[in-house]
């Protein structure tokens, strides 16, 4: 496992360290989320820093993000059940729920519900909580506004556990259906959208170039999502 170096103490590069892990995460630093310079509130986050002394705090969608010896602590509003079944099956040896040391699943430690708390001992465990958060909350962001008979569309990162066939591009898609919510299918290698109305199943995809054509197992499973 290739782990964050430990950076207990006080030293002289531990700020220019951690902004390189964030961004290389595509997490925001707190004054880069603010449009702020590196001074902005430097003083009180260094006085508050615990055993890593730095300035530096990373904000994503209400987590914050803060440096201890050699893992990130991330805390924030919680991902969802499923999303977070999903991250532990890839990284949860090294996105450690609640910061078990033993790294029991979402389902152990919160029984069905959200998690808000992770301790993250990677580079790519820190990348792949960043982007379950992104991809959590653009799921349900309005497509530029647009209406489908009276209510708002939106435009997913689609869950991979949901399957279509994809010839050109390796993601897998699939479809997401919130409550309320029309239908929308996001092609996540070329972005192009196909909408269509609940309980219609005519899913070939508006794009000749990736050839996707849903089957009816997809349509059961988009049923089954409303």
């Amino acid at each position: 496992m290739n782990r964050f170096p430990n950076r207990a103490g006080d030293h002289a590069d531990t700020d220019e360290i951690l902004r390189a892990e964030l961004k290389a995460a595509g997490i925001q630093t707190l004054q880069e989320h603010e449009g702020k310079g590196p001074e902005y509130m430097a003083d009180f986050l260094r006085r508050t820093s615990g055993e890593v002394k730095t300035t530096v705090m990373g904000v994503l969608h209400g987590w914050q993000f803060k440096r201890a010896w050699y893992y990130w602590m991330a805390e924030g509003p919680g991902i969802e059940w499923a999303a977070a079944e999903a991250l532990h099956a890839k990284h949860g040896n090294a996105v450690r729920v609640n910061g078990h040391c033993g790294c029991p699943s979402p389902t152990e430690q919160y029984k069905g519900l959200a998690v808000g708390s992770y301790h993250v001992d990677t580079p790519d465990g820190l990348k792949a909580l960043a982007e379950t958060i992104k991809a959590l909350v653009a799921r349900t962001q309005p497509l530029d506004g647009e209406e489908t008979m009276g209510i708002t569309s939106s435009f997913f990162v689609l869950p991979a556990d949901q399957t279509c066939i994809h010839p050109e591009h390796a993601p897998a898609s699939g479809f997401y259906i919130p409550p309320g919510k029309s239908y929308r299918h996001v092609c996540p290698g070329c972005k192009t959208v196909r909408e269509f109305i609940p309980l219609s199943y005519s899913l070939t995809h508006s794009s000749p170039a990736c050839g996707l054509v849903t089957t009816p197992a997809s349509a059961s499973q988009a049923e089954k999502g409303g």
